[in-house]
């Protein structure tokens, strides 16, 4: 993810126990957000993990 590639890890898993199609997890392990938008979860990455830094 750019702009918070020092802060978020992007990881590409199957899991069967969250049957969604992408997640975004705080570093505490609770689910920040759901879905399968990229605009959206661009929309909520500074909200969790601050500015993005070019």
């Amino acid at each position: 993810m750019v702009g918070w590639a020092e802060r978020v890890d992007h990881v590409v898993d199957v899991s069967e126990e969250l049957d969604v199609p992408a997640a975004l997890l705080r570093p505490d392990g609770h689910v920040a957000w759901v879905g399968e938008d990229q605009q959206d979860l661009l929309s909520q990455l500074p909200r969790w993990f601050g500015a993005a830094v070019s």
